[in-house]
Parts: C-alpha cells; structure tokens; sequence
C-alpha cells in the first residue's frame, strides 16, 4: 500500500490558508493534515489543530519542530507556508517583515528539519529583493532566504488580487478587486497576471505542485494560476 502523505500548513486560519486546508482535507492522498493556528479553531474531522506560537517559531524553529514528535516517520512531509499580512494591519514595515519574513523563514527552518520534502509558500505579484516597493521588496528576500534553507523542493506562488470570503477587512484590497474584475477583459497577454486570482485557485495550485516531480525551487506567476 502506497505511504499516505502528511500535510503542514502554517497560516491555516488566513484567507488562502482555510481553502488550502479544506482541499486537503479532501485529497486522498494525505493521510494526516496538521493546521497551525495562533489558536483554537475549528476543521474538518481530518485535520488536527496544532497551536503554535508564532513569535516563539522565530526564535526557536528547533521548539516547534519538537513539538511534532509524535509525526510518523515513514510519512513524507508536505510544508505549506500562508502566512501574509499587510503593512496596514501590522502596524509598521518592523511588524510586517517580522511576518511575511521572520515568521515564513522560522516556519521553512522548522519543517526542515522535521525531514519535509516540500515546501510550497505564498508571495505576492512582483517579488523581487531588488524592488524599490518595500512590500514587493520584502517577499523577494523571503524568497531568496527560504529558498536557501534547502529543502528539495521548494515551490513559491505569486499570486495578483485574492478574491475569497475574508474573515478581516481590507477595503483597500476589496476596492482593488472590484476595480480589477472590471478591468478583465482589457487584461490580456502579459497584463494577464494582474487579473484577481481566487484563494481555491491559489490552494489547487499549491497542491498540484507539491504532488508534481519537480526538484529544486519553481515559481507560479500570477497568469498560471488558473
């Protein structure tokens, strides 16, 4: 019988996180799914809730990854990063990097070492270290830190505009979407990748790698998440 696959997914309570643990939930060929959450919360009877202290994660990865001492160690591990917040919500550029960086590369070192085999982690439309925007600027060297922690395969997504049911309002986003949606059909060739994406979009897409053979790190532009 085939070895079912264990699924991590940090920021499983965020927009994406939720469809991303919904969908493998689902999927057939994980056998345990763990969702990290900042505290209690409710899934589907296939996931198993584990609490993790995210500010604790950036100074002990080495902590957490004990915490799952109890993981099967014949499973192969499939890491799932979906942490994000903005620059408005943390409160300051400081609180912000200390989410889209410290926390993502902590969760990456983590699942490292507990032997994951994939990792695959939301950025954002336009990452690059060298971006003169600091959010876009931030994501890139997240980019470029994770994809130095060397876990074999190492899948980074981009997506455009998320369009989900969020649980926190960002009305600023929310206008960007409706704007976008409008824009649509005037989006094509490569202004195809600023066309608004939906978080199932986004989840499938992040499973289909991770199940794909692929080695090393890949990259999934806004305008093939489809």
């Amino acid at each position: 019988m085939e070895q079912k696959l264990t699924a991590i997914i940090s920021g499983a309570n965020g927009l994406t996180g939720r469809a991303l643990v919904a969908q493998l939930a689902r999927d057939a060929r994980y056998g345990r799914v763990i969702a990290c959450v900042r505290k209690p919360a409710e899934f589907d009877l296939n996931v198993t809730g584990h609490i993790v202290d995210f500010d604790a994660l950036i100074n002990s990865p080495e902590a957490f990854a004990r915490s799952f001492e109890k993981l099967d160690g014949t499973s192969t591990i499939h890491a799932f990063c979906c942490l994000g917040t903005t620059i408005k919500i943390a409160g300051s550029q400081d609180a912000f990097r200390r989410v889209d960086f410290d926390s993502v590369l902590a969760f990456t070192k983590a699942v490292k070492s507990l032997g994951a085999r994939h990792i695959g982690v939301i950025s954002a439309l336009g990452a690059s270290p060298k971006s003169s925007v600091f959010y876009s600027r931030v994501k890139g060297e997240m980019e470029a830190a994770v994809a130095g922690v060397g876990i074999a395969r190492t899948h980074f997504i981009r997506p455009s505009f998320l369009d989900g049911d969020r649980s926190q309002s960002r009305p600023g986003e929310q206008i960007g979407i409706v704007a976008t949606k409008l824009l649509t059909p005037v989006l094509l060739g490569p202004l195809k990748r600023y066309r608004v994406v939906n978080v199932a979009q986004v989840a499938a897409k992040l499973v289909q790698v991770a199940n794909a053979s692929a080695t090393g790190v890949t990259i999934s532009e806004s305008e093939t998440i489809r």
